[in-house]
């Protein structure tokens, strides 16, 4: 007759193993790239009529601007953003461009957005970019990637 044995691991002595097995610390070390913060130009790089043009090509009214792109650019959010309380575009009285029909209305929303400022312990906004390797072959290019730390619009 033949016996098999079978040996049943605890999952931190696989882990320990597994760990052990490949120096992932010295290739995450050695591969990982941290994007630092760039700082852009305090004045408007295009002109006012420039500026106008692009607002209204992309139908951005100056409320839009002022209370949606101004604070998301200070990096505050625009908590007031909860729901969807247009009207239809089809039922409107006022005159509204082609784009406004087209655009996709979500379910109103409740809960409040998603922060990461004020619940840094268990969120996070950061993104690593790079080539995913195949997960069963191990070695260093697979650490090798780019941090961000929000992503990328």
């Amino acid at each position: 007759t033949c016996l098999t044995v079978i040996q049943v691991y605890e999952n931190t002595e696989v882990k320990r193993q597994v760990a052990s097995s490949n120096p992932y610390g010295r290739w995450v070390k050695e591969n990982l790239r941290p994007l630092k913060p760039a700082n852009f130009l305090a004045a408007a790089a295009l002109e006012n009529e420039a500026i106008l043009r692009y607002q209204q090509a992309f139908v951005y009214s100056s409320e839009d601007v002022q209370m949606v792109i101004e604070s998301m650019a200070a990096r505050k959010g625009a908590y007031f953003l909860h729901g969807d309380d247009i009207p239809l575009v089809v039922m409107s009285q006022k005159p509204h461009m082609l784009y406004d029909y087209f655009k996709q209305r979500f379910a109103q929303v409740t809960n409040p957005p998603i922060d990461p400022l004020r619940e840094g312990l268990v969120l996070s906004l950061e993104v690593n970019l790079g080539k995913r390797g195949n997960i069963l072959e191990v070695g260093p290019e697979n650490a090798s990637q780019v941090i961000l730390p929000s992503p990328v619009l």
